[in-house]
């Protein structure tokens, strides 16, 4: 019975790996410009001396983004900006760039706009500059105008399988460390000034799914226990003869 308890054991590690991914997804549902993280899965089969060498064991395959699009909502504020479409902002951290949907921007005290950790939003030809006092205004293209005069442009960019891109934080993307992905300017992405993208996480599924991880996790215990009971019982009964 020992091939059961490993399938079981294999499963129940699998689905607690799911349910924090689950429980990271609700956390975030009110965090701007969030992407669900979703899992694959596929079975890995078994050979060992002695062993049916059908027997699978559930192994966690992926951990990719669901990068489809959240809803907009309206804020008014000037520097607050969603991107409709497939494309992130562009973003100089200390820790390098980094890549984001979370539009909520502001100036700092030199007028250089950045996100809400302090990172320098950046245009096509580095971080964007307004100065203060200016009436802003940003068209579809992502073209800033300060009182009528163009200052610059918002880098918006993708990547082939941006999918594959590592999440980092809350809503911060990065290339893998040895990607040879290069970015690209997006394709068909609006900017929409005075409005800010949501998290695309759904509440209402992501409970279903939470609900089908404990229904599993309590039928792999369920095949331990018996799979233990039924081995106490072997022995019990060899142990008479």
């Amino acid at each position: 019975m020992q091939s059961a308890v490993y399938s079981a054991v294999f499963g129940s590690t699998t689905q607690g790996k799911r349910l924090d991914v689950i429980a990271n997804n609700l956390a975030n549902v009110n965090t701007t410009g969030y992407k669900r993280v979703a899992m694959s899965f596929c079975n890995s089969f078994t050979n060992r001396p002695g062993t049916d060498p059908s027997i699978t064991q559930t192994r966690l395959n992926i951990i990719h983004s669901d990068l489809s699009q959240g809803g907009m909502v309206t804020t008014g504020n000037p520097l607050d900006i969603a991107i409709q479409g497939k494309g992130f902002f562009k973003l100089e951290t200390p820790a390098g760039m980094r890549y984001s949907r979370a539009g909520n921007f502001r100036l700092d005290a030199q007028g250089t706009v950045i996100d809400a950790h302090g990172n320098p939003l950046q245009g096509e030809r580095g971080p964007l500059v307004v100065p203060h006092g200016t009436k802003i205004a940003i068209n579809l293209a992502g073209e800033i105008m300060a009182d009528d005069t163009k200052i610059g442009k918002i880098a918006v960019v993708n990547f082939d399988a941006a999918e594959r891109l590592e999440s980092e934080g809350a809503h911060f993307f990065r290339l893998p460390r040895k990607s040879t992905a290069k970015e690209q300017p997006a394709k068909d992405a609006l900017v929409h000034q005075g409005f800010l993208e949501n998290s695309n996480v759904e509440v209402v599924r992501e409970m279903v799914r939470m609900i089908e991880v404990a229904r599993n996790v309590e039928a792999e215990q369920k095949i331990m226990t018996t799979s233990a009971s039924m081995d106490e019982k072997v022995i019990n009964n060899v142990g008479k003869v």
